[in-house]
């Protein structure tokens, strides 16, 4: 088990104990501010088969440490934490422009993204494809504009492959 969690994490065998992998797993959850839930949402959508309830529950038990952290505990947990640095990098790269606050527009890849301030505390995100004028659906309002644009960032990956099942779909 210590050798497949060494592996997970590019670390020499010797130098992993099962305390250093629940170290390591807390961390990342909180350096990337994933709860239980947002966790368990994100294996599901991987391909999980489990219940929503239970993957929360082993996720609470590991993260408690009443459970070791399984191998593919720390796999699923990398490519989340990898998925969210590419976002934060694709964002901050983006050419947003910020003229009016309540509006923060930019354009990627054949597509708008338009965010917008809702009632003083949160961040509409409209994603259109300017080619064909699909219009991704409107996930849940996030808090903040950093918030705003890693989730603009997700949902823009969302339309990418809706756009791509599309075209095959008709092809």
């Amino acid at each position: 088990m210590e050798n497949r969690i060494a592996e997970a994490w590019d670390i020499h065998p010797s130098s992993i104990t099962l305390e250093d992998a629940r170290a390591e797993f807390v961390r990342v959850i909180a350096e990337f501010d994933l709860t239980p839930a947002k966790l368990a949402a994100e294996m599901r959508i991987a391909g999980d088969y489990r219940t929503r309830e239970t993957i929360i529950r082993s996720l609470q038990r590991a993260f408690a440490g009443q459970a070791s952290v399984s191998a593919e505990l720390i796999v699923a947990t990398k490519l989340i934490a990898d998925k969210v640095r590419r976002y934060r990098r694709e964002a901050k790269y983006l050419n947003w422009d910020t003229t009016d606050p309540t509006r923060i527009i930019t354009s990627v890849r054949d597509f708008d993204i338009r965010l917008l301030k809702w009632k003083n505390y949160s961040w509409q995100i409209n994603i259109v494809h300017k080619t064909t004028g699909y219009s991704h659906p409107w996930p849940a309002y996030p808090k903040t504009l950093e918030g705003a644009k890693m989730k603009a960032m997700e949902c823009l990956e969302e339309a990418e492959n809706h756009i791509e099942w599309m075209a095959k779909s008709d092809g």
